[in-house]
């Protein structure tokens, strides 16, 4: 699947920002390297939580997102890039709020669209 075909089946309020970042490991918005998956937080570097950095509205989102966790709600995905030769084989690279608040709720996994570039059988960088 594209990034543009995840963006139409879970819109990414910051799909331009996600469309950058994907440009940097050379892929473009139509290289079907993505997929959805299930992602152990412990595979992500912890250098990527917030943890001490939270204030202001990045508290108030991360707490909205908490409840909304303990309410058993639905969260849209966020998105990774693989890379599983990497102490840590995932990099996210949107949905830094959603990714905290599910840390703080000590859950063990997140929904998450990955994108493998050249791993695990998918395109290479196409940019």
């Amino acid at each position: 699947m594209s990034a543009e075909e995840c963006n139409r089946l879970t819109p990414d309020h910051h799909y331009d920002s996600t469309l950058e970042n994907l440009e940097t490991y050379g892929a473009s918005p139509v290289l079907p390297c993505w997929q959805l998956e299930r992602v152990p937080v412990d595979g992500v570097d912890p250098r990527q939580r917030l943890e001490d950095q939270l204030g202001g509205d990045s508290a108030d989102k991360v707490d909205s997102i908490r409840t909304a966790i303990r309410a058993g709600e639905a969260l849209p995905p966020v998105n990774f890039l693989h890379n599983p030769s990497g102490q840590y084989p995932y990099f996210l690279l949107e949905g830094l709020h959603r990714f905290n608040a599910t840390c703080y709720e000590q859950q063990s996994e997140i929904l998450a669209w990955v994108a493998h570039i050249a791993c695990c059988g998918g395109p290479g960088p196409d940019l």
